[in-house]
């Protein structure tokens, strides 16, 4: 059975006492369930929690002290400045995340495109920053409903994948770093969720797009996840997709019973 990707993107709820709470929450869910420990421990789920950056540090202080950090759960960022330093007011480098031992991150989720802007060429550079500096990056890309009602979806999908990964056909050994996440704009947030077999045949064409710009080697191996009104109730159809190793989960993932049900059916 494939490895799964859960990861909970928190987007801007839970303060630090509520992520504190909920790590901790984690680890009684976890001493109360077997099936948790053992997919863990046997390397076959892989728990990701996206906090808010003032939550980040004391998040993963809890992670440590609970010991959760030793088994398969990771604390990430939910953006980040490809710049180390500068003049840049209100934003956090890849050098603030090292310092707190945050080194994963996503990078152009919808929400940064569409709401604050981040155009492809931006987020190609996070992308290079990302590697190049020890964090691993999960690289979002997906349609807004326009241009999946007007047929747009593969170009979309083509335009900001190839855009993001030009250029690193150099630095080979650490792409195969690279988490990518699918996550159709209209599905996320609104209780809509692309049918599990229009979501396959998304993650399908993203590897095959991976594959055109970096090779068949790394887009036979590449993680790719499905993000957009995730739950428990569809989260196995959308899993049992040979093209989907995991899912990013919003809503979902702000309570832990919900969240970790989302893969109980695999235990």
């Amino acid at each position: 059975m494939k490895k799964i990707y859960l990861y909970g993107n928190w987007k801007m709820y839970k303060g630090i006492e509520q992520s504190e709470n909920f790590i901790n929450d984690l680890g009684e869910y976890m001493e109360d369930n077997s099936w948790l420990r053992q997919m863990l421990k046997n390397d076959r789920l892989e728990i990701g929690l996206f906090p808010s950056f003032t939550s980040l540090a004391s998040a993963q202080k809890v992670l440590t002290s609970t010991g959760l950090d030793k088994m398969n759960v990771h604390i990430g960022s939910q953006n980040f400045y490809y710049e180390e330093k500068g003049a840049f007011t209100g934003e956090v480098s890849w050098s603030m995340l090292n310092e707190i031992n945050c080194n994963s991150s996503l990078i152009g989720h919808s929400e940064r495109r569409h709401i604050f802007g981040e155009s492809d060429e931006m987020i190609s550079q996070k992308l290079r920053s990302a590697l190049s500096n020890g964090i691993i990056p999960v690289l979002c890309c997906g349609e807004t409903l326009e241009e999946r009602e007007n047929g747009e979806t593969e170009r979309v999908v083509a335009r900001q994948i190839s855009t993001s990964l030009q250029d690193l056909d150099n630095n080979k050994s650490v792409v195969e770093n690279i988490i990518y996440a699918y996550e159709p704009v209209w599905a996320i947030g609104t209780g809509r969720s692309a049918m599990p077999e229009d979501a396959e045949d998304v993650c399908r064409y993203t590897r095959k797009c991976i594959s055109s710009v970096l090779g068949e080697k790394y887009s036979g191996n590449a993680k790719i996840l499905y993000g957009g009104s995730v739950k428990s109730s569809n989260a196995e159809s959308l899993l049992n997709q040979p093209d989907i190793d995991g899912v990013l989960v919003g809503g979902a993932s702000l309570q832990v019973d919900s969240f970790l049900d989302i893969v109980k059916s695999f235990a």
